[in-house]
């Protein structure tokens, strides 16, 4: 239906226009186009225009409109058109609850034929029974259909409900799962770092000590050939009844060669001594990377740079007596004793 247009002024004084519609006329479009004298109206943004009237039985109506710039868009209501007679209406523009303008014109309502509420008779109108019934079956179907679809639904969120409720409990799960595995590898790598440390320092306590030992022995070696030819020296002088060595040497010589005969047997203990400083030193390689081995007055004697281990003994070594007379002398690889 094509909409009703019609001019009004917000100045007052002229010509109030008339709109005619029929009683319980409702849902039919009216479009005002609002003027200020001679020009357009303009209509501010956030104004709020409604239809206000007193009906013909004395009640009154409002009914919000909208609007373009100056057309204001409203339709008929069955409450505007119920009573039949004429109705003064006014719209009014408010803006922050203040009214900005109004513009007024009458809705001439004409009576029906046929009021509401009055009884018909069958007989003369038996296609309205049929078309009732026939819109009573169809609208029992619809009902039908639409509480069908309504079920359905219902059943398909049930479903999706349940399929979510799943899935969080699995993700639920997946996630504990996944906290538990990155927890119990970093305990086993704590474990594997302290044992393997814990191993390390063990050897290496065990590799140091091994080598004090061997150091010890060697220095105990030394010191009983040193003693063995303090005690030559000794039996030689008693032998001889002299206050040095005299002149029997049998007897001295005896013990002189026992001595150097000792000293071979302490200088084999240096030696396997020796082997188990290589040993402890390679496994202290492999734990330490490259070690050292000192006297007490930290004089390196053994270094062992990778896999080579070098000795540091000076140009020569000796072996002497109290007297410092030198009965072993060591120049690089060769030992030469002095009798």
């Amino acid at each position: 239906m094509n909409a009703q247009k019609i001019k009004l002024n917000l100045i007052p004084g002229g010509i109030i226009p008339v709109i005619y519609v029929s009683q319980y006329d409702a849902g039919r479009p009216l479009q005002f186009e609002i003027y200020d004298g001679q020009s357009a109206a303009t209509i501010e943004s956030g104004t709020t225009i409604k239809i206000r009237g007193t009906k013909a039985d004395g009640h009154g109506v409002e009914y919000a409109c909208t609007y373009s710039g100056n057309v204001v868009s409203a339709s008929t209501t069955q409450q505007m058109t119920a009573a039949p007679g004429s109705m003064t209406c006014e719209l009014r523009l408010t803006k922050n609850s203040a009214v900005i303008g109004t513009a007024n014109f009458i809705l001439e309502v004409e009576e029906s034929a046929l009021r509401d509420g009055t009884d018909l008779s069958g007989s003369e109108l038996p296609f309205l029974e049929d078309l009732g019934r026939t819109y009573a079956t169809q609208a029992a179907a619809s009902a039908t259909a639409a509480a069908t679809s309504a079920t359905n639904a219902a059943n398909s969120a049930t479903a999706a409900a349940a399929s979510a409720t799943a899935a969080a409990a699995s993700a639920a799960t997946a996630e504990t799962r996944v906290n538990n595995a990155v927890s119990n590898a970093r305990t086993m790598l704590n474990n594997a770092v302290a044992d393997a440390t814990a191993s390390a320092n063990s050897s290496a306590a065990q590799a140091r000590a091994s080598a004090n030992n061997s150091r010890a022995s060697a220095e105990a070696a030394e010191q009983a050939a040193e003693n063995g030819r303090a005690w030559a020296k000794s039996w030689a002088v008693y032998s001889s009844n002299t206050s040095e060595y005299g002149t029997d040497y049998s007897c001295s010589q005896y013990w002189a060669d026992r001595s150097h005969i000792w000293f071979d047997k302490s200088m084999a203990l240096y030696g396997a001594m020796q082997s188990r400083i290589d040993t402890v030193t390679a496994l202290l390689h492999l734990l330490l990377g490259s070690i050292y081995l000192d006297t007490q007055s930290g004089d390196r004697l053994v270094t062992q740079n990778g896999d080579n281990l070098v000795m540091s003994f000076g140009e020569k070594l000796y072996l002497t007596t109290e007297n410092n007379k030198h009965i072993l002398t060591q120049v690089g690889n060769t030992i030469s004793v002095t009798r």
